[in-house]
């Protein structure tokens, strides 16, 4: 591209705003943050959604499978199976209330607690190495319009 000629960015749209490939964007973005989740987390067999599963659970010490539902892109049904696999390779324990047994309450074991530990430094390590050369500043705006498009996505959701 010569120096006269506009890049993609900086061309008008009828909207307005310049155009922006924006499925291309966090297809880029993702690979990228997913692909290094994916290479840390794949040699303890584990995948994506069960590391996220491990995290929300080492944060909320205690917590049902319902509230992971909430919080994981999957399905209750997807979350029950990944439970059953988490507890089979001894990283989650399950706990029935006395005064409920059909209430199961679900905590990290201590070879979970172990692993998901070792596991947030050596993701947070990669996701640093991902944001060197970017400033604080830049960081902000990501996350300033990573939040407005997800407003407007809820905002579209819910109008229809």
């Amino acid at each position: 591209m010569t120096d006269n000629q506009p890049s993609q960015h900086d061309q008008e749209t009828p909207a307005g705003p310049p155009a922006v490939d924006l499925v291309e964007c966090a297809e880029n973005l993702l690979k990228s943050v997913l692909g290094g989740l994916a290479e840390e987390v794949d040699p303890y067999g584990l995948n994506a959604i069960e590391y996220s599963l491990l995290k929300a659970c080492m944060r909320w010490g205690e917590c049902t499978a319902t509230d992971l539902a909430e919080v994981l892109p999957v399905d209750a049904s997807r979350i029950s199976r990944l439970v059953t696999g988490l507890v089979n390779k001894d990283l989650l324990i399950r706990r029935r209330l006395p005064d409920d047994r059909r209430m199961v309450m679900l905590r990290l074991s201590q070879k979970g607690i172990e692993l998901t530990a070792m596991l947030n430094q050596r993701i947070d390590a990669h996701n640093s190495r991902l944001m060197e050369n970017i400033t604080g500043d830049e960081l902000s705006v990501l996350e300033s319009v990573t939040g407005r498009i997800i407003a407007n996505h809820i905002a579209l959701r819910s109008s229809r």
